[in-house]
């Protein structure tokens, strides 16, 4: 998060977060208690809406908005977010979906349909998802039919939401999610910056240019947001490993980390007793 408007003169890490993987559709809980996405960018969303949360309590404990509070009241009722704080999202390798899979190091004149030859040119701006138990993702096609919870217990793989799709749908619908929505005003993303795979047009078409013919008449405060996007000046160099089961993350205000066992979609926090060099798990959800 940053403040001070354009000058970005205060900086401050919100949340941290890793992850790889997305949950199996064995452990699915009906009542809300597995995490079914655990991909780095979305628990970072999921952090930031913790850090949300945490900001309404402030208002909330004290019966109006303190100074340090990064909410304001809004024009017609419930809070938004500071004029001067921005949020900003790094994500160390583009998402997964219509950001990635087209090569970043394509020539321009590729980007012509009369002379794009790529293998997959006909599914760019494709809405994806990503598959249980498999690398990277599938189109979404009316031909696969209704993905079932009965259907998903008797063996169909899982099909989760791509990346891509979910961060384009962030910058149309903001990131604090249906239940934030009645008491703040849409939050969105200032700029996107990635560590590698960083190609400027499958990104802006990913994030934001694949729906921007279809949106008009959108309800106010509501609004198709085009966040900054860029690559860092010395892009990270990609390490073949195997992908973890767990991830760890930590949001502003937390003593203690998170860790989730993504194929499982449980969370704990973890601590370090006093005295004791050994680190300790309690169970979280």
């Amino acid at each position: 998060m940053s403040r001070g408007g354009t000058d970005m003169t205060n900086l401050e890490i919100i949340s941290v977060t890793t992850g790889t993987k997305c949950i199996n559709g064995e452990y699915m809980s009906a009542a809300g208690k597995g995490l079914n996405d655990s991909h780095a960018e979305i628990l970072s969303r999921r952090c930031l809406v913790r850090y949300l949360y945490s900001e309404l309590e402030k208002i909330t404990a004290s019966g109006s908005v303190p100074e340090d509070c990064i909410l304001e009241k809004g024009s017609k009722g419930g809070y938004g977010v500071k004029s001067d704080a921005r949020f900003h999202l790094y994500i160390n390798t583009a998402p997964c979906g219509d950001a990635r899979i087209f090569s970043p190091h394509e020539e321009a004149q590729s980007q012509n349909s009369e002379s794009d030859r790529h293998v997959n040119r006909r599914s760019r701006g494709q809405l994806r998802t990503k598959i249980e138990s498999g690398e990277g993702t599938i189109p979404v096609t009316s031909s696969d039919g209704i993905q079932t919870w009965d259907g998903v217990m008797q063996g169909s793989r899982l099909l989760t939401m791509s990346c891509s799709d979910k961060v384009c749908r962030w910058n149309v619908v903001g990131v604090q999610g249906a239940l934030l929505a009645y008491f703040l005003e849409p939050v969105y993303f200032h700029s996107i910056v990635l560590g590698s795979l960083f190609h400027s047009t499958h990104m802006l078409r990913a994030v934001t240019g694949r729906v921007k013919s279809t949106l008009s008449g959108l309800p106010q405060p509501y609004r198709l947001n085009t966040p900054k996007l860029n690559l860092l000046s010395s892009p990270e160099a990609r390490q073949p490993r195997k992908s973890p089961n767990h991830s760890i993350n930590w949001t502003k205000g937390d003593d203690a980390a998170e860790i989730v066992d993504a194929t499982k979609g449980k969370f704990w926090k973890w601590a370090i007793l006093q005295g004791c060099p050994n680190t300790v798990f309690f169970s979280g959800g």
